[in-house]
């Protein structure tokens, strides 16, 4: 089973009362913190020593480079007025020339004052584009500078505190969005994952069986049934050695949680049963012989279940309950024998039935020398 929407923690009527008092509580103490915050900085920007060294010393190269530019628009305006005099003089002189080669010399002389002159007008315009770009700039750094304030300690803690409530406060309430008013009634503890497969007083998206992580009290995902597994290893002690491996399993919808006990001791009492049926042996005559096994020869082995499926946690079962008070208390039911296993599944229900699977062998034979029996028994 897979499950990407969002996880549901459980909770109380109390912890949701605490979890939504606490929200009420910080949304508090942030609001005063951003009041005192704009009490001691009257609407500036607080930044640190080096970023207000850094933008000031930022304003200041921008004023060296607007005075260099001022500069530079200054020496092409003198050139410029200088060529323009000498293409006024160069055409009184052609006025008054009176040879030809007089003639030639200045005209040329006139070209060339006039390309200079034309050159200085474009670098004029283009240096006057590079100022109007450095003065807009510098009067917006200026006033950027002009809106900001160097932090001092008392100005970093009370940032610090701000920051660090605003992020509680996302927190706590994203936690609360996701808490549903639920009490648990009974659980199992579930062999793959340690979660407890809970069964809740009401129904949460149309379920009340659920995986539980009890550490951070989040459902994990719904459940539609459970597996009861027990695994025993057997063992004779006569003339000749029989050994063998037997798995017994059943599964229930959610609802019979509550009778888990009952069926996990039919389930032991029917293995035993199966097995010793499976060793029955024939006489010439064709008459049956039931062996005897002592109580002994069976024991319970989860060993079997870890090595064959990966579990690790023994089934446990627990419950809660309303005492007169009204409190809600926890209860842990008398352990079980050893051997049950129990896994959250969507497999179709099987009981009243239990699939019974056993290896076995004798002798120094390794376990899985013959093929391995498989039965079907009802244990209601």
């Amino acid at each position: 089973m897979s499950r990407e929407e969002v996880r549901w923690i459980l909770a109380s009527e109390e912890e949701y009362a605490e979890e939504a008092a606490e929200v009420s509580r910080l949304e508090a103490q942030l609001t005063e913190l951003r009041s005192h915050w704009l009490e001691k900085t009257r609407g500036l920007i607080v930044v640190s020593p080096e970023e207000y060294r850094r933008e000031e010393a930022e304003v200041k190269h921008l004023e060296e480079t607007l005075r260099r530019a001022w500069s530079r628009w200054g020496h092409y305006m003198w050139e410029r007025r200088h060529s323009l005099r000498r293409v006024r003089e160069i055409r009184e002189e052609l006025a008054r020339a009176v040879t030809p080669e007089m003639r030639v010399r200045l005209l040329s002389e006139l070209e060339t004052w006039e390309r200079r002159a034309a050159a200085y007008l474009g670098l004029i315009r283009s240096t006057m584009d590079e100022i109007t770009g450095l003065r807009r700039k510098l009067r917006e750094e200026t006033a950027a500078l002009s809106r900001k304030v160097i932090a001092t300690p008392e100005l970093i803690t009370i940032r610090r505190r701000i920051e660090e409530t605003e992020e509680r406060l996302e927190h706590e309430r994203e936690r609360l969005t996701r808490k549903v008013i639920a009490y648990k009634l009974r659980a199992l503890v579930d062999s793959m994952t340690g979660y407890l497969i809970v069964y809740l007083d009401r129904e949460i998206e149309g379920y009340r069986c659920w995986l539980l992580d009890e550490k951070t009290s989040e459902l994990i995902e719904p459940v539609t049934a459970i597996k009861i597994e027990k695994t025993i290893s057997f063992e004779t002690d006569g003339h000749e050695t029989l050994i063998a491996e037997i798995t017994g399993y059943t599964i229930i919808p959610c609802d019979m949680i509550f009778k888990v006990e009952d069926i996990t001791s039919k389930m032991r009492k029917k293995i035993i049963e199966w097995w010793t049926e499976q060793c029955v042996n024939y006489t010439k005559k064709g008459e049956a012989v039931k062996p005897s096994f002592k109580e002994s020869s069976f024991v319970e082995d989860f060993k079997i279940q870890k090595e064959k499926e990966g579990a690790k946690y023994e089934m446990e079962i627990y419950e809660w309950f309303k005492t007169v008070t009204g409190e809600w208390a926890e209860r842990t039911v008398p352990a079980l024998k050893e051997g049950f296993g129990a896994y959250a599944t969507d497999e179709p229900p099987l009981y009243p039935e239990m699939k019974l699977y056993v290896e076995y062998a004798h002798e120094e034979e390794p376990i899985g020398t013959h093929p391995p029996r498989e039965g079907v028994e009802a244990i209601a």
